[in-house]
């Protein structure tokens, strides 16, 4: 289904959702909600749309999907802080969380992030050592376990790599797959959910220690109560059968609530981070 279609989709979905509403009344308030594309785009809309339309028919808002085509751009968005709600990488929201106007209010459940470096299942590289000189795949510079997590320890073993960034998780598997690339960073999440015919080329040769997972964080121009009530929908999300069928099918456990102190696993990490002279800066 192209992308077009599925937001049109989704759009009848959210208002069919949402009560009409009565002369006099106040039009139902909107809000954006930004996800960003560790995978294809139409994906992460065949994921979201769903999820939103749920939580919009719970909450009488009407939650809006938005995304990017790659990474980056979706990266600058944050920094702007354009949408009202936005799903990112933990990293990004600790250097940017002062000036875009974010906070965390949520994350998923039971689950970490864990970078990987993978390789084709066939290669004969057995540890990040022997990428010595070669080029490899990254989705992104400021993607936290897919990318900056492998180029800090690849630092670290002194082994000099030639960076290439292909826009999405998605695309690090495949391109390695097809041998464009030897090698390439991606995080366990989004390699469990590629197509298995492109991870049955493939094989992990690294995983880095596991961190706090991707936060949902409001912009604080949200009103309190606007945010409390769509937080309070996506916690019960889990507990009600058919929220718990669209998490199910969209790859995800449900979610818990989230603070700004649950990421100081990630800020610890700026020091090395900034001694390593890996570009933090989105491009």
């Amino acid at each position: 289904m192209k992308i077009v279609q599925i937001i049109l989709a989704a759009l009848v979905s959210l208002l069919s959702a949402v009560q009409p509403v009565q002369a006099g009344t106040p039009a139902p308030i909107k809000l954006t909600f930004g996800v960003a594309p560790q995978q294809a785009v139409t994906n992460v809309a065949e994921a979201w749309t769903p999820l939103l339309a749920y939580l919009s028919s719970k909450t009488g808002y009407i939650l809006e999907f938005r995304t990017a085509q790659d990474i980056a751009t979706f990266d600058r968005r944050i920094k702007t802080g354009e949408f009202d709600f936005a799903y990112f990488n933990p990293l990004l929201y600790t250097i940017y969380y002062r000036v875009s106007g974010y906070h965390a209010v949520a994350k998923e459940k039971d689950t970490q992030l864990v970078g990987i470096v993978v390789v084709p299942k066939d290669s004969g590289y057995k540890s990040l050592k022997d990428l010595k000189g070669v080029t490899m795949a990254f989705p992104s510079p400021l993607a936290f376990a897919a990318t900056i997590l492998p180029q800090l320890s690849l630092k670290q073993l002194g082994v000099d790599v030639v960076p290439r960034y292909v826009s999405s998780h998605e695309s690090v598997y495949r391109t390695v797959a097809l041998g464009l690339y030897p090698a390439g960073g991606g995080i366990v999440k989004t390699y469990d959910a590629v197509d298995p015919a492109v991870r049955d080329q493939l094989r992990i040769l690294w995983k880095s220690a596991p961190y706090t997972s991707h936060p949902v964080a409001v912009n604080a121009r949200v009103p309190k109560q606007v945010t409390q009530r769509v937080v309070a929908a996506l916690l019960a999300m889990a507990d009600d059968p058919k929220g718990a069928q669209l998490l199910a099918a969209a790859g995800y456990k449900g979610f818990v609530a989230a603070k700004d102190s649950n990421y100081d696993d990630i800020r610890k990490l700026e020091d090395s981070l900034g001694k390593s002279g890996l570009d933090l800066k989105a491009k």
